[in-house]
């Protein structure tokens, strides 16, 4: 096993992966000694299995090779009715679609009520899973049962409200409403968190300017989390 360093704690990676694990995800054949970054940690390609590898090697050689960078997320459904069986998702459902095609590897998807010690569990065992992105989706409005932001600023170690302020600024072109929204954006070591409103036609107006069509903005910030050498602006 390699163990590789992050700002929490130490990641204990397998040695090697099989890709497979790629067959979901729109990519091009792999080729001897291409590198991939999966989940944080760094894979050179060699016959038919990926091999962990040490990342000052990797990026040595994927100067004359492919470099592709595949991130696990997780989709989080803060919902009473939902959790009760009395109400469909609709909203989780379609943020782990949009995941899928932006290329996203989604590792959990996952139900709770608004209960705030059950989505602190989860939202730290993302951290333990050394998950990339986490959204969720609900809980964010005025009601007392919404703590979803409550519970991620006590999880997340650092605020990014920029984020934040890109979702609000664009659903305040969609509805008045926005403004109620109690969106919060943060990160602890590698894992980055999105709060995102629980109504489907609200998460899609978010997902507008999350996740334009044909770019990957996020992967920028998740590249940035996992010490990933790219540089601003690229």
């Amino acid at each position: 096993m390699i163990k590789l360093k992050s700002d929490v704690c130490f990641k204990t990676v397998p040695d090697e992966i099989n890709p497979d694990i790629f067959d979901k995800l729109s990519c091009p054949d792999f080729k001897q000694n291409d590198v991939i970054s999966f989940n944080n940690c760094f894979y050179l390609f060699k016959k038919d299995k990926f091999i962990a590898t040490e990342e000052k090697y990797a990026e040595k050689i994927s100067e004359d090779h492919t470099f592709l960078y595949y991130f696990k997320a997780a989709v989080i459904v803060m919902s009473d009715s939902c959790s009760q069986g009395i109400a469909e998702d609709k909203s989780g459902e379609f943020l782990k679609n949009r995941l899928l095609n932006q290329g996203y590897i989604v590792e959990d998807f996952i139900i709770v009520p608004d209960d705030f010690n059950e989505i602190e569990k989860v939202l730290n065992n993302c951290i333990k899973k050394n998950i990339s992105l986490v959204l969720t989706t609900g809980g964010t409005g005025l009601s007392p049962r919404d703590v979803t932001p409550d519970v991620t600023k006590k999880v997340a170690s650092k605020e990014i409200p920029g984020i934040s302020q890109a979702i609000i600024n664009y659903s305040l072109t969609k509805s008045p409403h926005a403004m109620f929204g109690r969106i919060y954006s943060g990160f602890c070591g590698r894992t980055l968190f999105i709060n995102l409103p629980g109504s489907v036609k609200a998460v899609k107006e978010c997902a507008e300017i999350l996740f334009p069509e044909n770019k990957n903005i996020l992967f920028h910030a998740l590249e940035k989390l996992a010490a990933v050498m790219a540089k601003c602006g690229s």
